[in-house]
């Protein structure tokens, strides 16, 4: 099952032709409320309504695509980095593709285009979702990437797969805390700062300037849903801004 959430307006009689942009979000039983055994949520319908209305942001349609459980782990790994689990991560890409993506546009009037097409999580959610918007980067041009696992099992798999990337999406968002491991763990914290500043600079290398590409890490924040709510403003005010007054 899909989580659809539609930005205010949506079914307003004047908007009746309106299309609008589409960011898909993985680990989607965490992002609208706090469920059972979920530590948190990312309080993505009240952050977007309140962005959206104040125009600090784009109306967009938000679709939380919910993980398959026990198979999370296998579901999201696009690259072999942890021993013992089968990397599943095409089949995941092409179901996206496949299924979700025409389902959603099916039902709702959804803009296409990698411009109007945003995909992200965090975590393994976030690998996924880099993986998603690098081997299809005409399809996903905006990409939410929240505390990535990137010294995660095999570095050397990850850095692998990053090193053959042939082209970036438009719009990358990189989310870090310097905390994420918890307290007696800095220096694995600081490797994966470490790690996803390795990726912003291999980003501007490859052409992404200020306005394509943005980095933020918060020194005490952990990994968990408090932080990723927390830093969630920004990435959507990056990734899809109110456009440009050309009256001004």
């Amino acid at each position: 099952d899909l989580l659809v959430w539609l930005p205010p307006g949506y079914d307003d009689a004047k908007n009746a032709t309106v299309r609008y942009p589409v960011l898909y979000l993985h680990d989607g039983q965490n992002l609208f409320e706090k469920l059972p055994n979920v530590s948190g949520e990312w309080n993505v319908d009240e952050t977007a309504q309140d962005l959206i209305t104040k125009g600090s942001v784009r109306p967009v349609i938000i679709v939380g695509v919910p993980h398959s459980g026990k198979g999370r782990i296998s579901e999201y790994m696009p690259v072999d980095a942890i021993e013992g689990v089968n990397a599943e991560g095409d089949q995941h890409v092409q179901w996206l593709l496949s299924e979700v993506m025409p389902r959603v546009e099916r039902s709702f009037r959804v803009k296409t285009g990698p411009e109007n097409t945003g995909i992200g999580g965090s975590s393994l959610g976030a690998a996924i979702s880099l993986y998603a918007a690098t081997k299809h980067p005409e399809v996903f041009g905006e990409l939410l990437a929240e505390s990535l696992p990137l010294k995660t099992g095999k570095p050397e798999a990850w850095e692998g797969y990053l090193s053959g990337v042939k082209k970036w999406p438009g719009r990358v968002y990189l989310g870090m805390g310097g905390n994420e491991i918890g307290e007696g763990n800095e220096a694995r914290s600081q490797a994966y700062v470490d790690a996803v500043k390795a990726l912003d600079a291999r980003l501007k290398a490859a052409g992404l300037g200020p306005d394509r590409r943005l980095l933020v890490i918060d020194p005490a924040a952990m990994h968990n849903e408090q932080a990723w709510s927390k830093r969630f403003p920004q990435a959507l005010t990056f990734l899809f801004p109110p456009p440009v007054d050309s009256t001004k």
